[in-house]
C-alpha cells in the first residue's frame, strides 16, 4: 500500500510565498512582517517563520537584525547575473551542438 504524505502547512506557505516573491507581489525592499503574513494566510507564526528561513537561504528575503526585506538587486547584481547567464547558456548551445543526433537535425 502506498502511502501519500500531504505537504506540510510550512511548505504550503512557503510555496505561496514563493511564488508571490517571484510574482513581484511583494516589490524589492519590502519588509514582510511575519504577523501580517500570517494573518494574510489565516495561519500561526510558526509556519510562515519557518518558510521565511527557507527563503532565506534561497536569498529571496533578506534579514538584517529583526528585519526581513524582499532581496533587491543590485546593479552590481544583474550585471554579475547576466554574465553568469550569458555563459551558461552558450556552454549550454556549445553541448547541445556537440551531442546533437543526426535525426535530430
Amino acid at each position: 500500500m502506498i502511502s501519500i504524505m500531504r505537504e506540510t502547512l510550512t511548505v504550503q506557505v512557503y510555496q505561496h510565498l514563493k511564488k508571490r516573491l517571484l510574482d513581484g507581489y511583494y516589490p524589492g525592499g519590502e519588509r514582510l512582517i511575519e504577523v501580517k503574513i500570517a494573518e494574510e494566510f489565516n495561519v500561526s507564526r510558526g509556519p510562515v517563520r519557518e518558510a521565511l528561513k527557507m527563503l532565506i537561504q534561497e536569498e529571496l528575503v533578506v534579514q538584517n537584525g529583526n528585519t526581513l526585506k524582499v532581496f533587491s538587486p543590485s546593479l552590481t547584481d544583474m550585471i554579475q547575473i547576466y554574465q553568469i547567464r550569458q555563459q551558461l547558456e552558450s556552454f549550454a548551445a556549445k553541448l547541445s551542438a556537440k551531442n546533437i543526433e543526426n535525426s535530430d537535425l
